[in-house]
């Protein structure tokens, strides 16, 4: 019989991980104690269960953290800025041929990724740890040839793959008369 309570409930918690249901008869019989001591062990774990979304009137009982200032006035434009700034193992810059507004929704950018050149043009500056991402925003954007375009030599194979994907299914609907079946 395992004496250890600390122990015998890690090994209980184990053992109700590894699948979805179990008998107390066959708890108990795993873990060598008796089937009243499997509903105690079970009952302590209940007991430990904190469910914030049943609390009812709080009160409050002691001390209070002072809140801190917002580091701007609008905390989603600061963490949208923050991140659009953060550092990325991918970049893709471009000008497309399109006012910002319409590149900044197509490519679903954060602010300050997206610059007006002109009224029907504007610069497009991704950056992500996945190139799969950039590949993904640049679906819906003319991007002509002639443009500069810089970026991550890495990111190109990417690019090539989701154009050879994008072209095989387009062929397949034209070339096998599969159509809309």
């Amino acid at each position: 019989m395992t004496q250890d309570l600390p122990a015998r409930m890690l090994r209980l918690l184990a053992l109700l991980q590894t699948r979805r249901l179990w008998s107390g008869t066959e708890l108990a019989e795993r873990l060598e104690v008796t089937l009243r001591t499997i509903r105690r062990d079970i009952d302590r774990l209940r007991w430990r269960l904190f469910r914030v979304d049943r609390l009812t009137d709080p009160a409050p009982t002691g001390h209070r953290v002072t809140p801190r200032e917002l580091p701007a006035t609008d905390a989603a434009a600061y963490v949208a800025t923050r991140l659009a700034a953060a550092p990325a193992r991918y970049t893709f810059h471009a000008t497309a041929a399109a006012d910002a507004d319409t590149v900044r929704a197509r490519t679903w950018s954060l602010p300050g990724r997206v610059t007006a050149v002109d009224e029907h043009t504007a610069t497009l500056d991704l950056a992500a740890d996945n190139p799969r991402h950039i590949a993904a925003q640049l679906l819906d954007i003319d991007l002509e040839s002639g443009q500069e375009i810089t970026g991550s030599p890495e990111l190109a194979p990417y690019l090539e793959q989701l154009g050879r994907r994008l072209l095989s299914a387009a062929r397949g609907l034209t070339h096998d008369g599969a159509g809309d079946r």
